[in-house]
């Protein structure tokens, strides 16, 4: 077992109109998943775009504050402990219309992290 403390202030880059950094996996450990730390800061809009490569699906998960998930043509509020699945193909993006800070965690998937963490894991 490993505990990191990778999430601080310092640490976060800008990154798809966000503030962020990239929590998962850690040096030497092969997931079939990577994650990461986000905050949308007030009156802001992340990049909207559809993820790459093509398979890839997401998962927001809301820590503090309040942000607005454009999923194609649906506007979802979310806020903390709340969910969104972000399925293959969907253009999406994350609007801050409050004066305070959203934060997410995120987590994303695709056949390419699957099929490494097989190949590590199989023999």
């Amino acid at each position: 077992m490993q505990l990191t403390k990778m999430v601080s202030e310092h640490g976060l880059k800008a990154e798809y109109g966000l503030r962020g950094i990239r929590t998962f996996p850690w040096q030497d450990v092969v997931a079939p998943f990577g994650s990461g730390y986000c905050v949308v800061d007030p009156g802001t809009e992340t990049l909207r775009h559809v993820n790459s490569p093509a398979d890839e699906e997401e998962l927001f998960v809301g820590c503090s504050g309040t942000g607005v998930v454009l999923l194609g043509d649906e506007r979802i509020t979310i806020g903390a402990g709340d969910q969104i699945y972000i399925p293959v193909g969907v253009e999406h993006s994350i609007v801050n219309e409050t004066e305070e800070e959203f934060a997410f965690f995120t987590i994303w998937w695709n056949s390419e992290c699957v099929d490494e963490y097989n190949k590590t894991h199989t023999e």
